[in-house]
């Protein structure tokens, strides 16, 4: 612009001074004119800078806002993790409401949360609903009833994110069994509400059975997320007598267990010879099986007619209930076979006492033949005391398949593991083992049952999760039906950490009487046997 203002003073005929004077006034704007648009251009920058840092604030609050805590959450920060919970101030019945547990840290390790929630008519125990990216978990909340809950957050220790728990230093092996307990990380309550309109636990619970099948044996084998234990009186359609007197009973997630009376019970089962081949917590399932049939279900001890098995000399470690025989009928029996080690009386052998030949043709024999257990002379032709524990033999008879066989193997195998390093049998020939002993045993039956492992109540359940998984591939192998009594099981953890009944493998209580938790497995082998 100023060399234009040049050529037009060129062109100009004024005198010398009048042109000096326009060439003064010419570079004066020039000067004005340079320095005007140095200073629009730097403001403009300026503005831009100030704009762009205002818009990049604001993203910043919102990804806080986004990733932090939002405003439906309440924030507990715990040393090495945070807690945020949705609608904390407003948690209504009948309605989900969520937890996260967000790491402080990306970890090299991730951490196995686990949370309980209890209420006197409520009570459940949880796996987390969903994982992220960062280690970051989620649980799904929804109850049915109103009112004040405990809660608690468990850690069941850390693991590599590609490794096996055992596989961890420090994991050792006597850990397998006496494995150590959960870690508390936080208790805590949770308030929860009567939703506006009006409705009750009975009608929310009504609502939701709607919309439940009654379990079919098929999904039996998976009842580990989501399940509750809720009280017997707000169910809508469960008799006092199906209920075996317990004040809570189980509901799977997925599907509703049917509750038989006891006359149904006995309908089912009167014409069936049931063999329980196992350890102390199959006998405890047997048991309270029996009780139903026996009409005893408000008893507390085992029914009188179980018998215990002459050649056991072990307690109640093999025993028999003989069902009433139909006129011209011989009778049928519901037996319990110990099949955890070759004697009833040692402990942890587990599958692995299978590999003695006369063990498997001895326990084949009591399959095939229940009513050893009964008048073993008259019945069987052969003295008791020519048997295996003695070294002796039988006179051989040929296996005859029965009705339903229900084996279960773990507990003693990870005893094994953990403190019979002499029989050289570890954690990783445990499905081996256990794929043979099912071959052996498959054709003994119509109906083959295996019955998961009990979890480690209150402690770190990695090995006994293993084994379960293992041998879940294997019933589908041999065509046996996996009963996932583990999932019943795993909500007797209580808020302070320990079993709220039981110790952290049994489910009976301390003088041995029936629970609401050995009931539902009775209830889920009935669902399995009785299918409606």
């Amino acid at each position: 612009m100023a060399m234009d203002l040049l050529r037009l003073l060129q062109l100009d005929n004024t005198s010398a001074p009048s042109r000096q004077r326009q060439i003064k006034l010419v570079l004066i704007i020039a000067i004005v004119l340079y320095f005007g648009s140095a200073f629009a251009f730097t403001f403009a920058f300026l503005s831009t800078r100030s704009t762009a840092s205002n818009t990049q604030s604001e993203v910043q609050d919102l990804s806080v806002n986004t990733a932090s805590s939002l405003p439906s959450e309440s924030l507990i920060e715990l040393p090495h993790e945070s807690m945020y919970l949705t609608n904390s101030t407003a948690i209504v019945a009948g309605t989900v409401t969520k937890l996260r547990v967000v790491p402080n840290s990306k970890p090299a390790q991730r951490t196995a949360y686990l949370l309980v929630i209890e209420h006197d008519l409520e009570r459940q125990f949880l796996f987390p609903s969903s994982t992220d990216l960062n280690d970051g978990v989620e649980f799904s909340i929804n109850m049915f009833v109103a009112g004040t809950f405990k809660a608690a957050l468990f850690s069941e220790g850390l693991l590599h994110h590609d490794s096996a728990p055992w596989e961890l230093p420090g994991w050792d092996k006597k850990s397998y069994f006496d494995a150590p307990k959960l870690d508390k990380l936080h208790q805590f309550e949770l308030h929860i509400t009567e939703p506006s309109a009006t409705s009750s636990p009975q009608e929310r619970l009504e609502k939701h059975l709607k919309k439940l099948p009654i379990c079919k044996p098929a999904m039996l084998e998976n009842l580990q997320q989501g399940g509750r234990y809720i009280s017997s009186d707000l169910f809508p359609y469960t008799s006092s007598s199906s209920r075996a007197g317990s004040r809570l009973v189980f509901l799977p997630a997925t599907c509703q267990l049917y509750y038989y009376t006891p006359q149904e019970s006995h309908t089912c089962l009167h014409s069936k010879n049931i063999t329980f081949l196992g350890d102390s917590t199959l006998e405890e399932n047997m048991t309270d099986l029996v009780s139903r049939l026996a009409f005893k279900l408000g008893d507390a001890r085992i029914p009188e007619p179980v018998t215990e098995c002459p050649l056991s000399k072990c307690g109640n470690r093999e025993q028999s209930f003989p069902m009433p025989g139909r006129p011209g009928k011989p009778n049928n029996f519901i037996t319990h076979i110990w099949g955890a080690t070759e004697i009833p009386c040692w402990n942890g052998q587990g599958a692995s006492a299978f590999r003695n030949p006369l063990f498997v043709e001895w326990t084949k024999f009591k399959i095939s033949y229940p009513e050893f257990c009964h008048h073993w002379e008259d019945k069987l032709s052969f003295p008791a005391e020519e048997y295996f524990p003695k070294g002796g033999r039988w006179e051989q008879k040929l296996s005859k398949k029965q009705d339903v066989l229900v084996y279960t193997s773990g507990l003693h195998d990870l005893s094994a593991f953990a403190t019979k390093p002499d029989l050289n049998y570890t954690l990783t020939d445990y499905e081996g083992q256990i794929d043979y002993v099912m071959k052996e045993l498959k054709d003994l039956a119509k109906l083959k049952v295996y019955v998961a492992v009990n979890p480690f109540v209150g402690r770190h359940g990695f090995p006994a999760r293993y084994i379960n998984d293992a041998a879940k591939r294997l019933s589908k192998k041999h065509g046996f039906l996996y009963l996932d009594q583990n999932g019943a099981q795993l909500h007797r953890l209580g808020v302070s950490g320990d079993p709220v009944i039981g110790d952290w493998i049994h489910a009976h209580a301390t003088d041995h009487s029936r629970t609401a938790y050995t009931n539902a497995n009775s209830v889920i082998f009935l669902n399995a046997l009785c299918s409606k």
